[in-house]
């Protein structure tokens, strides 16, 4: 697959001296043969099971016949179970089996198992100026595309706080114009964003890296935590992936796992304990909201009077397409109001909310009137709660 070859070629051209990409497993074993004639045999080859005519495991069995190549290590990569045993495997001279999607950390430990922290040495010695750029300054270019207002809110006053310069787009489109402008360190990418979404977008980039030589990480934003949905963004060259309702410090754990597993030079943020006299808030969860906005008492503020301005109009327009069984617009707007309360930490209205969005999708109306009256009496609780606590905020600033 030729998009499989270019995401793998961009993430190893930091990692290795030389890189020879084949299309089929008869050219692999051409250029097998003709590095060890030029006095340079593989040192490693990963390879695809499923490949036309020849497939992984003849071109292994080939060269295992073939003395030449019996110092060339192999990575065998599928995306369909593995039917060899252990044995066949060993005789083979197969090092490692990594089932596709296969993600840059994963390709990084199995090489590090192999090669030692040669791997990493050769990063550091690839990348010095990127590396001290990253962890002896404070700022990484981070380029996030979001469209949800409370989202960018969020991400970006964090980002910022910790020393990033972060610049902001609305939508897929937005991000490739971007891109034309400056170079980036890192992308923050939503799946889902209007105009062009973060799979097609970062297939794009992807395509234009492939005559720029160069690799900028991507890192996922996505509502959806089944494994199909994770997969998919490794597939169309995504680096990593991060669960909404995003963890702050799941972020950086995944910055710092991008980047050779350093920490990244992060201010530490001062947590400001919430003190929340009466703790029986049933739809909003209070300690969520407080590590989502590292303690940051008035931007925890802002983002509820952002959401409580902003849900009125949604709520309207749910209403309208309830009513009128418009499934595209019951679904997008429930998307979206999910994506809204993600900070707050709201499961069980988030999950109510879900059920909306998924009966959109399928075009599905069984039940639809008490399953949204559930859905908007949960919304309602919500926003009641977070005026309680704007309220009681207020009051502690002053």
């Amino acid at each position: 697959n030729i998009t499989n070859r270019r995401i793998m070629e961009g993430q190893l051209k930091n990692l290795v001296d030389t890189i020879v990409c084949a299309d089929s497993g008869k050219n692999a074993l051409y250029e097998l043969g003709r590095a060890y004639n030029n006095g340079h045999a593989f040192d490693l080859m990963l390879l695809d099971v499923q490949m036309p005519g020849m497939d992984g495991w003849d071109v292994a069995r080939k060269m295992k016949e073939n003395p030449n190549f019996g110092t060339t290590k192999i990575f065998v990569m599928s995306s369909v179970a593995d039917n060899i045993d252990t044995s066949e495997r060993q005789r083979l001279n197969i090092t490692a089996f990594m089932a596709k999607p296969v993600t840059y950390q994963e390709l990084l430990d199995e090489l590090f198992k192999l090669f030692g922290k040669t791997v990493y040495e050769k990063v550091n010695s690839n990348e010095t100026e990127q590396v001290q750029k990253v962890y002896h300054h404070k700022s990484l270019n981070i380029l996030l595309a979001e469209d949800d207002l409370i989202n960018q809110k969020l991400a970006i006053t964090v980002l910022e706080k910790n020393g990033f310069k972060v610049t902001l787009a609305n939508n897929g489109l937005e991000v490739l114009e971007q891109l034309e402008k400056q170079k980036f360190d890192l992308i923050f990418m939503d799946v889902q964003m209007p105009h062009l979404d973060g799979y097609e977008t970062t297939l794009r980039i992807r395509e234009m890296e492939t005559v720029t030589g160069e690799h900028i990480p991507i890192i996922a934003m996505t509502a959806h935590a089944m494994k199909m949905h994770r997969d998919r963004c490794i597939e169309v060259g995504m680096d990593d992936y991060v669960s909404k309702p995003i963890k702050t410090e799941e972020v950086f754990k995944v910055m710092a796992k991008l980047f050779e597993g350093k920490e990244i030079a992060m201010k530490e943020a001062e947590k400001i304990e919430l003190q929340v006299e009466e703790n029986n808030y049933q739809y909003f969860n209070a300690e969520f909201f407080s590590e989502q906005c590292v303690g940051d008492r008035f931007l925890m503020q802002e983002l509820v009077k952002m959401f409580l301005k902003s849900v009125t109009p949604q709520m309207e327009a749910l209403d309208k397409a309830v009513t009128t069984r418009e499934s595209f617009g019951m679904n997008r707007i429930t998307h979206k109001m999910r994506g809204s309360i993600s900070p707050f930490g709201a499961k069980a209205t988030g999950d109510l909310l879900l059920v909306l969005e998924t009966m959109g999708k399928e075009n599905a109306w069984d039940d639809i009137e008490v399953k949204y009256e559930g859905a908007k009496n949960s919304l309602l609780n919500l926003l009641a709660e977070l005026q309680i606590f704007n309220d009681q905020q207020k009051r502690k600033v002053a």
